[in-house]
């Protein structure tokens, strides 16, 4: 057996107090050389990728050097997880050592005092305010994608159960928004997505009180199966799609070797220089290729002929049909002789092609209102029962489970559109959750003459 990584806690020592990290009533305690090489020699048959991050500040551990070379001894990558209180201690160490790969840092770990940071709470700091600490961080993390192509996550704890910030983390994105300039008005983006890119390997990212396990992970796929199952799929139905669900047999590995490019960014090779459009809505992160000398659009799963993109519901995009609608608006205009999509031979002009997309998800969302308007209470799943599909079977119950869950996903993606526009609302009832249409709004009554 694989596991995708390990977590270790080199200590559960940390230098602040943080109100929203659960107190550690352990001993104080830190591994010794002796002790981590036993945990490395166990645990390296069985990962690529070991975490240091539990409780404790790793930075504070007077032997992470030699951790960490211990770790590209045994071929283990680390992602270290850090206040960065102390990173300007640890600068050029960390760059210098090839088993790090990625470093996160928790941003709200030190509140904002206008320079006056307590020192009971902030041991060994040598920092003139939080406005020193968040830049420090992004400084740190330039160099480290720029000259050792290592990554680095900055973290806001989302401590409003929303995704709307407070003021701490506006006040940190102001700062961001200044350390990198092609990063304007994160506020308002962030309240799309739980993470942006911010300049290549460099992320911004919300994290919950509770962590988020990511997409390649089986508790990620036994989360989305409940919440499935609330959304009307039988278990028995969801125990037989744990098996066979293409969405999860055929998920790639998450980002274990890949470079992440940022929208705008262009690429060269042959002789071709290829800019990267942001097209969320058949998938979060997904990228037209265009370039505008030889009028080529490389389309992917964005622009297809014969067949439309599936847009389904993604936990990343609370609107994903409009965010779709969107991108389809943005690449309508460019001048294109020669669309290249990645499904199936066929291909013709990109203009009339998204004006007849759009047209097609316009009426399949009158479709669902109806459906919704005329039968009040249903899950998702049996909405998209009484839908219309352009597939080989005879009823509903004919459908394949795989299409099944696609075409759940689709209607969930309609339905996610409306909710988001006041039309209809979403309820839950004896465990499931239904929809239920919305009163048009009254018109303004006209004034008498």
């Amino acid at each position: 057996m694989r596991f995708k990584r390990v977590y270790i806690e080199i200590s559960n020592i940390c230098n602040l107090h943080c109100s929203f990290c659960t107190p550690c009533t352990r001993p104080r305690r830190s591994m010794d050389e002796v002790q981590f090489r036993h945990v490395i020699r166990e645990v390296a048959p069985y990962t690529q990728f070991v975490y240091f991050h539990i409780k404790g500040e790793p930075l504070m551990h007077p032997l992470l050097g030699l951790f960490l070379d211990i770790c590209e001894e045994n071929g283990l990558q680390v992602h270290l997880t850090t206040n960065g209180t102390l990173l300007y201690k640890q600068e050029e160490m960390l760059l210098s050592k090839t088993a790090l790969r990625q470093m996160n840092f928790s941003l709200h770990s030190i509140p904002f005092h206008n320079g006056k940071d307590e020192p009971e709470f902030y041991n060994d700091l040598d920092l003139t305010g939080a406005e020193t600490y968040v830049r420090s961080i992004a400084r740190f993390a330039k160099r480290a994608a720029r000259e050792k192509k290592k990554f680095s996550v900055l973290r806001l704890w989302n401590l409003t159960g929303t995704r709307e910030a407070d003021p701490q983390s506006l006040a940190v994105m102001k700062i961001l928004e200044e350390e990198f300039p092609g990063a304007s008005g994160l506020a308002e983006k962030m309240k799309d997505h739980r993470s942006l890119l911010l300049e290549r390997g460099i992320f911004l990212s919300w994290e919950d009180r509770e962590e988020l396990v990511e997409r390649g992970d089986d508790d990620f796929w036994r989360l989305r199966n409940e919440r499935y199952i609330r959304d009307g799929f039988s278990r028995e139905e969801m125990d037989v799609l744990w098996g066979s669900n293409p969405a999860k047999e055929m998920a790639p590995q998450i980002a274990d070797h890949y470079d992440c490019l940022a929208d705008g960014e262009v690429l060269e090779y042959g002789g071709w220089r290829l800019r990267c459009i942001f097209t969320p809505g058949h998938s979060p992160g997904h990228m037209c290729l265009y370039d505008k000398d030889r009028k080529t659009l490389f389309a992917g799963d964005h622009v297809l002929f014969h067949i439309t993109p599936n847009i389904c519901r993604w936990e990343s995009m609370p609107d994903a049909l409009g965010s779709y609608l969107d991108s389809l608006a943005r690449v309508r205009d460019l001048p294109v002789e020669l669309l290249l999509p990645a499904h199936r031979s066929e291909t013709g002009d990109l203009r009339a092609r998204v004006d007849e997309l759009t047209a097609h998800h316009h009426r399949r969302l009158e479709d669902t209102f109806s459906v919704v308007q005329g039968h009040p209470g249903l899950t998702a799943y049996q909405i998209a029962g009484v839908m219309r599909w352009q597939i080989r079977c005879r009823s509903w119950e004919d459908f394949p489970l795989t299409q099944k869950f696609f075409a759940v996903g689709e209607a969930m993606s309609h339905l996610d559109y409306l909710r988001c526009r006041g039309r209809i609302e979403m309820t839950e009832q004896n465990g499931k959750l239904v929809w239920h249409a919305l009163p048009a709004p009254q018109e303004p009554s006209g004034s008498q003459a």
